[in-house]
């Protein structure tokens, strides 16, 4: 498969971001409860924004997939064997300059029940927050 020309990527981002008002994030206190995957660190972390003001994240939709997903400690590092599209979506947000990527599968406790429900509530929000989503 080629490579994504991220350059052109960033570009068409970079325009969308500047000249369609439709296409801001939509930031919303719901957020601060969701956890985000730090790409540079491989780390789940809770949505950083000190300052209320949101910060950047790009979302991944996908479909899992037959394979179980594993589930993965909000205090550990995220195991090396993740599956492609994960993997794949993290080297995009990387190369887009961004540090932060929302899965569902990994940002989601998917053992906890209660947090599953209230976040499966909040999956608008969270697109919307997204600076841009990638589908796989």
């Amino acid at each position: 498969m080629a490579r994504p020309n991220y350059n052109t990527i960033d570009e068409w981002l970079s325009y969308c971001s500047q000249n369609h008002p439709r296409c801001q994030p939509q930031c919303s206190s719901g957020l601060r409860s969701i956890t985000l995957l730090d790409v540079h660190t491989r780390r789940l972390v809770q949505y950083p924004s000190a300052d209320g003001q949101g910060c950047d994240y790009i979302a991944l939709s996908y479909v899992w997939g037959s394979t179980p997903q594993q589930t993965i400690s909000k205090t550990k590092a995220l195991p090396e064997n993740l599956p492609r599209t994960i993997s794949n979506a993290m080297t995009a947000v990387n190369e887009l300059g961004k540090r932060y990527l929302w899965v569902d599968s990994i940002c989601i406790d998917q053992s906890n029940l209660t947090e599953k429900s209230n976040q499966i509530e909040l999956m608008d929000l969270i697109y919307q927050g997204a600076f841009a989503t990638i589908v796989a």
